[in-house]
């Protein structure tokens, strides 16, 4: 299903920009 990549695609996007930020916090 077309739907669950675009999901799954969105929650790394997400999760990759929250690490980046957290690195750059320490």
């Amino acid at each position: 299903d077309s739907n669950e990549i675009h999901f799954r695609v969105k929650m790394t996007t997400q999760m990759g920009k929250l690490k980046k930020s957290y690195s750059d916090r320490v």
